[in-house]
Formats: structure tokens, sequence, C-alpha cells
């Protein structure tokens, strides 16, 4: 093969606008005669050299295909070019090299193989669902249809139409592949976890997010394209989807990618064109490491033969050698469920571990007589600390992502509705604007954190929410105090629709005025049957003097009204009483005094950042 070089990139966007990229077609190896086309996308991190053995290999195997292997942007550590801005690149190039083949032989090549490592893998999989083009959507405003699950492409994909080459795609081929994303809940050490944790920190503190964290587990990016393959698979077309057949390569000892990764692949426990091959004595980037049959080395050789098969085996030789997913953990999900026509998520919020979810979940159950499906995943104690930074607050919105992305495979044919309290009105809020493949059909907030003139009409418009029950207290202090409070800061991104409502004129968006009690008043057992009708058929709960008041309180609605100057007095207290004891602890130079000192300093941070 004869290669050609060059390649250029720069990164942002996302608010800090520049962008050049330009990989160029300088980096295609051409095969001879050139009869079809391999598109390798390598992994994190990974040098031109680490994929030396893998390029080699496809093009001993396939010594009539053009390779096209570009560096892209993520092969450094702190790149920030957006993995959206790299795949419309990526498009266009293959646009390229499209026409141009058509243009010098007359002819287009006979097939496209598309083959991704680790991150690269997730990204062959966003050029595969973006050249069928968008999933599109006919609807009346107010509409809502069982199996109509778009999810449109995010900038600067959005809009895109179906390539000419897409038919020519015959198969993805997945090296460890990362279909889930990364999380820092799956490292193996406590140290890490610290390690992993403090580049999360750095990332976050970054102008523009790194390119890293669009893939991270749950991340818009990596959802999207989950949601986007499930909506291509649902649609029935443009294509027949089996015929692509779809290759994952794992390791043995693969400790960063889990056996149920690859869930939303196979829409079918039989799904005939997906398979799952096991690599001996392979971990997560010594997969790549394989050599010819000629080799001594028989772990190398054994790598080349499973990405032979995957290349270039027939259905037949692949399905034998398929690892059944049934036999890799007994903690995969069950095969997906055609029959449920509704799901519904209940999530809790922060200071709580969200018992009370399943008794919601419950009550709905047996309402509907076990026809609905109850969804009450927990993410543990929340701690208000760790709530007031946005960035925690948006982690918890991606950890529900993923589940959803999770419950729409298991569920193909669902509907689902949603119940949240506190942060958990946050998370559906933020999923919301930052997923537009999330939809849901009822949604019920209690004791919302959300802003009150959070944008609804343009959700209810699209179809992605259909109702909104919102229940407003008589005595939430909680949201006065805090969310409400801090509402002109708008990069807080929270608000007090739990205490004063979202005040809009639609019937479809309602707020449930005054609930007797505090924070907790709509979640209690006195609304749980309220609660579970308007989730099945959104039938708002009749007014009940017991249950309802026509008015907050007078003293409330002066704490919501001065909620900012109240907050700003106890951060000058609190401030004012640290600034104290420091100034003590220097001054004084006792040392019983200093040690008492720290104690209830270190208890004091640890209290709030755990407990409060």
């Amino acid at each position: 093969m004869e290669a050609q070089s060059q390649s250029q990139y720069e990164g942002t966007r996302e608010g800090g606008e520049s962008v050049t990229l330009n990989f160029g077609l300088e980096h295609l190896e051409r095969g001879s005669p050139s009869k079809r086309l391999v598109v390798f996308t390598h992994g994190y991190r990974l040098q031109a050299k680490r994929n030396r053995q893998i390029k080699r290999s496809i093009s001993e195997q396939m010594p009539d295909a053009d390779l096209y292997a570009p560096p892209l942007p993520y092969a450094a550590t702190f790149s920030t070019t957006p993995m959206a801005e790299i795949a419309a690149q990526m498009l266009e190039d293959i646009d390229t090299l499209w026409s141009e083949k058509t243009a010098r032989d007359g002819e287009t090549y006979e097939e496209i193989i598309l083959v991704g490592h680790s991150m690269g893998a997730v990204l062959a999989r966003k050029l595969f669902v973006c050249a069928h083009g968008e999933v599109t959507q006919t609807r009346k405003e107010g509409e809502w249809s069982r199996r109509d699950t778009p999810a449109p492409f995010e900038a600067p994909l959005s809009g895109l139409t179906r390539r000419p080459w897409a038919p020519s795609i015959s198969r993805l081929v997945l090296l460890a592949a990362m279909s889930r994303g990364w999380s820092i809940e799956g490292v193996r050490s406590k140290l890490e976890a610290l390690v992993w944790n403090i580049g999360s920190l750095i990332g976050h503190l970054m102008p523009t997010k790194p390119t890293i964290f669009d893939i991270r587990r749950g991340a818009p990016f990596i959802s999207q394209t989950r949601l986007q393959w499930l909506a291509l698979m649902d649609s029935g077309g443009p294509r027949d989807p089996s015929s692509v057949i779809v290759t994952q390569l794992l390791g043995t000892v693969d400790n960063i990618v889990a056996p149920d990764d690859n869930l939303d692949f196979a829409l079918d426990s039989e799904d005939p064109t997906f398979f799952l091959l096991q690599v001996p004595f392979s971990d997560h980037t010594s997969l790549l490491e394989m050599e010819t049959l000629s080799t001594n080395d028989p772990v190398r050789k054994e790598r080349y033969e499973r990405f032979s098969l995957a290349l270039t085996g027939s259905v037949a030789e692949l399905r034998e050698a398929s690892v059944p997913r049934s036999y890799l953990s007994e903690h995969l999900p069950p095969p997906p469920d055609y029959d449920v026509e509704h799901a519904v998520f209940v999530i809790h919020g922060i200071r709580d571990l969200g018992y009370w979810t399943q008794k919601i979940a419950a009550e709905i159950k047996r309402q509907s007589n076990g026809t609905v499906r109850t969804l009450s995943p927990s993410y543990g104690f929340f701690a208000m600390a760790p709530f007031v930074l946005p960035w925690v607050r948006r982690q918890k919105a991606e950890w529900f992502m993923d589940h959803f992305v999770q419950a729409r495979a298991m569920y193909p044919n669902a509907d689902f509705s949603y119940v949240g309290h506190s942060n958990g009105t946050y998370i559906l809020a933020r999923a919301l604007d930052s997923y537009s493949g999330c939809r849901f059909r009822n949604v019920v907030f209690a004791g919302s954190v959300v802003r009150a003139d959070y944008d609804w009409t343009e959700k209810l418009s699209d179809g992605r929410v259909a109702r909104v029950l919102n229940y407003v207290a008589t005595h939430d202090w909680v949201v006065a105090m805090f969310p409400f409070a801090v509402r002109h800061l708008r990069w807080f991104d929270l608000g007090g629709a739990g205490h004063v409502g979202f005040g809009h004129r639609t019937a479809r968006v309602s707020d449930q005025k005054y609930v007797r009690g505090d924070h907790g008043a709509g979640i209690k057992e006195t609304h749980w049957d309220d609660i579970a009708r308007f989730v099945q058929s959104a039938t708002s709960p009749a007014e009940d003097q017991m249950l309802f008041r026509p008015r907050q309180p007078l003293l409330m609605r002066l704490l919501g009204t001065l909620s900012p100057i109240v907050l700003a007095l106890v951060l000058v207290l609190l401030l004012w009483g640290l600034g104290t004891l420091g100034f003590q602890a220097f001054f004084v130079r006792d040392s019983a005094f200093l040690a008492l000192a720290f104690i209830a300093a270190v208890w004091l941070v640890w209290t709030v950042v755990t407990r409060l």
C-alpha cells in the first residue's frame, strides 16, 4: 500500500467557537485494485505506532482495500475537540473518498467496513448511524404515539441526510468498544479512583470540556449515539439491519469494558447480526498487539485469527465462534420485552436513599395490574455540599441517562413516564435540555429544584413531553432557601418550581397548589394514588381541603422573596465564624485549643460534605 500524510486540528467549540480539524485524505493507504474501503478509528491517547500492527493486519487480509486511518485529535491527552466535530470531519472525508473513487475509476467501492478500537469504536458506531441520516417523524402538537422514537443528531451533525455510501457499509468491527463509556466507579483500586477523580476535576475546571468527557458513561455524545442506534433499528429502515454484521472483540482480561456494555447492540437475544468474540489473554490495549499466522507468539497469533474472523468471516463462521451473552455474566439484563407499552422511572432527591420510590412504584404497578414496568434505580445518598457543585449535579443526569438508554433497549416498544423529587426533578430537566433523544409521556415533579421559568414549550411542541404535574408545597423551606435564592445566578442552573410553581398557562403543565407540608410533602403516602393515576392516564388530582391549601403562609412567601438576602447573611456568618476560629487558632498558642479546633473543623467539613 502506498501511504500519504499530513493532519491538522485545533479544538474547542461549545461556547468558545473556533475548530479547524482537516484530517484530510493524506492518510489514505491505497490498496490494489482498491475495491473496498476500510475506515479505522483508533483509541484514546494511542499514537500511530501503537496502531501499526492492526493496520498491517488489515492490509494483509484485504490487499484490495483502501485503508483510511487518520490520527485523530484525542491522541493527545488534553484534546478539547468535541467528538461530534470529529465525526462530522470523518463523514466529510468519507464523502470525498467515495466521490474521488467514482471519478477516478468510474465505479464506487464494493463495500465499506468500519473498524474502531475503544473510544474509536464509539466513533465508528456514530459514523454508521450518521451515514443513514436522522430518523424523522411527523407529528401534530400534543400527539403521542408509541414507537415514535427519533433521536435527532446534535450540532454540527444535526439535519444530516442519508449518505450515498451508507448501503455499502457491510460490517462494523469493534475492538474493546466502550459502548457505555468510562466510569470512575469501574476502576479497580482506590489509587486509580483518586487519579481518575483528580483528572475529572481538572477536566471540569478547564475552560473547554476535554474530548474524553464525551465518552464518559451517560454523557450526551455517547448516550445520543446509543439512542440514535436504537431509533435507526426501530425505524425498520432505511436499510435492512440484518444486512450489516456487527462484531465486538473483547479481551478476557479487559477490566474497562463490561460484558453488558453492548446491550443496546443486540436488540434481540437471538440477534442474527451481532457477534461477541472473546480474545484470550488480552486486555483493553494488548488486544491490538497481533501478528500474522507465521509468528511464534501463540497469543498474538490468536488475536490475529480472531480479528481476521471478525473482518472477513461469514455469518455462519461468526455464529459458531461467538460467545452467547448469557454465558458471560449472570448479571446481564433480561432479553428485550417487546410487549411492554409503558415504563415509569421513579427517582429520588438529595439527602435521601430513595426507599419511598419502590413504594410509589408498587402503587403504579398495582393500579395497572402489573402491565406497567417501573424502574427506581438509586444513586445513593447525595449530600447538600456536592449538590451545590453544578458538575456533580450534571453527573447525576448522566447517571440517569445511562439507565434510560438501557431501559430503552430492554423495552423497545414502550413509552416512558417519570416521577421525580428534589434533585430527581433537576435530573430530568437537565436530561431534556441536553439529550434530544430523551422523551417522556407523563411527568410528576415534587419538591422541584428546577427553575420556575424552565422552557417546557419546546419540549411539549416537539413531543418529547406530553403532560407535567408539579406539586408545590406550603412549607418547602429547603427549595425557598437555596435553589430559589440562587435563581438569579443562571450558571447555578437551579430554581424554585417547588416553591412558586412553573406558572405555565396551559393544561399540559399544571402546578398542583398548595400541598400541605414541607419539602417531602408531594411524595407522602396520601398522594401515591394520585401520582399513579396521573402517570398512567394524565388524570389530575381532585381538590381536597385535607391535602391542599388555597395559598402559602405569608411567612413562607416572605422567606422565598428575601431568600437571596437570607442566604447571603448565612454565608457571611459562616465565613465570619470560620475566620474567627482561624484567627484564634493562629494567635492562641494553646496546643489543646488547636487540637480541638482542628478536630471540630474536620468534623464540620465531613458532616457538611457527607450528611447534610
